[in-house]
């Protein structure tokens, strides 16, 4: 084979590996505002701030590429009454435009929004909103 041909389909090769590196469902990279670690900082109800309770304040939750999310304690140095928390493997998927559903099963849990370096959670069928940022 030329060298001539050999460039041009390393060329190829190349600029389709790049294109399907970054292309997603909705074809951007806007999947990845959302990807990584958020720490639960606040939380209003009615949109009434209300207080974290002691256990919330361990834990993270953890968004992936591959869709699914799960939140876990950021330490083993954990009040013992956190211990009994019950944590689920759930599922995201985009919606609507800048907003992630986040779904167990077949039942919508809540929305995400991705702001700056916080992400904005209304949950499902009530008036609880949750603000994380980015853990460090």
């Amino acid at each position: 084979m030329s060298t001539v041909k050999t460039i041009a389909l390393s060329c190829i090769a190349f600029a389709l590996l790049l294109a399907c590196s970054t292309d997603n469902e909705d074809g951007n990279n806007t999947n990845n505002a959302i990807v990584g670690d958020w720490v639960l900082v606040s939380r209003t109800v009615s949109e009434i701030d209300v207080a974290l309770d002691e256990c919330e304040t361990f834990v993270v939750l953890t968004i992936q590429e591959n869709k699914t999310l799960f939140s876990q304690f950021n330490t083993t140095a954990i009040p013992e009454k956190c211990e009994t928390l019950a944590f689920f493997q759930l599922t995201w998927e985009k919606g609507a435009e800048n907003q992630y559903n986040v779904n167990l099963g077949n039942t919508l849990v809540s929305t995400i929004e991705p702001s700056g370096n916080q992400l904005i959670e209304r949950v499902a069928d009530n008036d609880w909103v949750n603000f994380y940022e980015r853990a460090e």
